[in-house]
């Protein structure tokens, strides 16, 4: 009963018991609907994207790319498709 109390008190008693709440944590997190959510939204866009670049062909995924770098970038490349370049 001594030698228990001992590991108790001690650092690796801590440490021990933090692991197991940490796994417990992420034993509940991965089989959360959350997840499974996150996992699936993703994978319908994976397939969404997949289906716009198969049917608009190589012509499709230069718009695209173009059309996104123009969202994100708040404007057009400078000097590509800008008639006032210089």
């Amino acid at each position: 009963m001594r030698e228990n109390a001992r590991y108790q008190e001690s650092i690796q008693y801590s440490l021990d018991r933090f692991k197991a709440s940490f796994q417990e944590l992420s034993t509940d997190f991965i089989g959360s609907d959350f997840l499974k959510g996150v996992v699936d939204g993703g994978n319908l866009a994976i397939n969404v994207l997949d289906k716009l670049i198969d049917v608009a062909g190589m012509t499709g995924t230069v718009l695209l790319g173009l059309g996104g770098y123009k969202l994100f970038s708040g404007g057009k490349p400078k000097g590509f498709l800008n008639e006032n370049s210089n």
